[in-house]
């Protein structure tokens, strides 16, 4: 089980349709598919192998979208945070959760820079919007390639993690939740129902 299979499979059966629609503009299956597959191989890449923890923090957007699948398609862990979080809850988050690589955005390295050193699990920041790298910042763009691979999703146990979620109870510091693919295969199958 994987959730990237529904992915996989409405790129296969009805992959010029409308998948997404952001800003104005529409992306199809395929499209959607192609990009988290290149997304999947740059996280090889890097290292990233099944079970490892790579965090998001990004705005809405399709390169969320990209990389919270290709994180799932290798069988790592997404560790979604809220992109108006500032250095000191991205640092509990990331520290917590152990994430090896974060995904974010150029308005981010100010925030990140004084905490790095707190952060001895997390080897690269990916950056989706800079050409230039520096440190532990890393653009993007070295590793798409418009010639992409497919990356087929493993086939992953039902209980096998597929993002943590940090809460935001109301006394002491967030607590993270694991949720499986089954846990998010079910839900969106209850809401497909709906």
């Amino acid at each position: 089980m994987n959730l990237a299979f529904s992915l996989e499979r409405n790129a296969w059966a009805r992959g010029d349709q409308e998948a997404v629609k952001f800003k104005g503009k529409s992306y199809t299956y395929r499209e959607l598919n192609k990009n988290a597959d290149a997304y999947a191989h740059m996280l090889k890449a890097n290292g990233i192998q099944p079970g490892d923890r790579v965090s998001i923090w990004l705005p809405n957007g399709m390169e969320f979208i990209y990389s919270f699948y290709g994180i799932l398609k290798i069988g790592a862990i997404a560790v979604p945070m809220n992109f108006l979080f500032k250095s000191a809850e991205a640092e509990y988050i990331l520290k917590h959760s152990e994430a090896a690589i974060l995904i974010t955005s150029r308005e981010k390295i100010s925030e990140l820079e004084p905490i790095l050193d707190q952060l001895p699990a997390l080897e690269k920041v990916l950056l989706v919007d800079q050409e230039e790298g520096f440190g532990k910042f890393h653009p993007v763009s070295n590793w798409l390639r418009d010639d992409v691979e497919p990356c087929l999703a493993l086939d992953l146990s039902p209980d096998h993690g597929a993002c943590i979620l940090f809460t935001s109870g109301t006394t002491g510091n967030p607590k993270g939740v694991e949720l499986s693919h089954y846990n998010l295969s079910t839900n969106a199958e209850y809401y497909a129902d709906s």
